[in-house]
């Protein structure tokens, strides 16, 4: 995945430019068998569980790029240098 610009569209408007040090990569996962009711789970459920890939660099540009696993529905959430989270960006 090569992101050329955390920081254009809406995602991260009024975010100054720099902030964003870090992307933590996230699977989600809408549903485990057996566990709960389908719609207690996901995005309209009370519980949304997350399988966090890790984190990687964004450069100064605003740039970054990391592998993932095709067909894996990913989002990103940008960093700040505390590890603050600044929003949810879907890719």
């Amino acid at each position: 995945m090569y992101m050329s610009d955390v920081y254009r569209g809406a995602g991260l408007a009024g975010v100054p430019r720099g902030t964003v040090k870090r992307l933590r990569v996230f699977e989600y996962n809408y549903r485990y068998r057996h566990m709960a009711s389908h719609n207690l789970i996901g995005p309209d459920g009370l519980w949304e569980p997350h399988r966090i890939w890790g984190t990687v660099p964004v450069e100064e540009d605003g740039s970054a790029y990391f592998r993932v696993l095709a067909m894996t529905p990913l989002a990103v959430q940008p960093l700040d240098e505390k590890g603050t989270r600044k929003a949810n960006l879907l890719v």
